[in-house]
């Protein structure tokens, strides 16, 4: 019956049935899970973004249910199609779900498959998609190394500073000094406090506002007699 429904001519239909998926993924192994996965399929290709976009939370709960081989040869491919998908709404949700995503697959698994995404999001071509993606920096930068945040993540970071959009440079003031107690004091001195300082004259209250709430993150790397 719930195969059927999610064929419903109606995208209303399609549409519960794509978050009912979700129950039904829950209830692996006593639910056939090639079957769900073929059901999920179908839903990704739907015509309709309002159904689509339902597969999203699909991935996160199939990554809570599968093993890890499965969720290589199955799910690894769709994060993918979703994280480049044409919709930015998707890329958005994708952006904001990331470390649900992580913490569904490993966050060995991750590093590998979603950190690519991760710094086009922070290059993405749409405000809120680079605004979901900075605010997941604290989070998403614990499972990183030293060394990869150095190289990979901040130089990405340097282009939000004069983001156009001051709801991004907002974000980015409220979680950029979470990363300076990973990467220590040299990096910190190079890499971050001149943007820090350039950010304090920013022309929106808020942005500058938002660079005091983590400001103990700082003071734990550089000291307080430097601060």
């Amino acid at each position: 019956m719930y195969a059927t429904a999610s064929q419903d001519d109606t995208p209303q239909v399609r549409k519960q049935a794509a978050i009912s998926l979700n129950d039904f993924i829950n209830l692996i192994p006593r639910v056939n899970e090639t079957e769900l996965f073929n059901i999920f399929s179908r839903f990704y290709k739907d015509e309709q973004d309002s159904v689509r976009i339902q597969g999203i939370d699909s991935l996160v709960c199939f990554a809570k249910m599968l093993p890890p081989q499965k969720v290589q040869v199955y799910l690894i491919p769709y994060i993918k199609k979703f994280s480049e998908d044409k919709s930015w709404r998707i890329r958005y949700l994708i952006a904001d779900r990331i470390m649900d995503l992580a913490d569904g697959i490993g966050h060995e698994a991750a590093k590998e498959a979603l950190f690519p995404h991760y710094t086009a999001f922070l290059k993405d071509t749409e405000s809120e998609v680079r605004t979901a993606a900075v605010g997941r920096l604290s989070d998403f930068s614990k499972i990183l190394d030293a060394e990869t945040i150095i190289t990979k993540v901040i130089p990405n970071l340097k282009g939000l500073v004069n983001d156009s959009f001051a709801y991004v440079r907002s974000a980015l003031a409220e979680n950029m000094l979470s990363i300076c107690p990973k990467i220590e004091k040299g990096p910190t001195n190079e890499h971050i406090l001149p943007d820090f300082l350039t950010m304090l004259r920013d022309e929106s209250s808020e942005v500058r506002l938002n660079l005091f709430k983590r400001l103990e993150d700082l003071n734990k790397v550089i000291g307080l007699e430097d601060l």
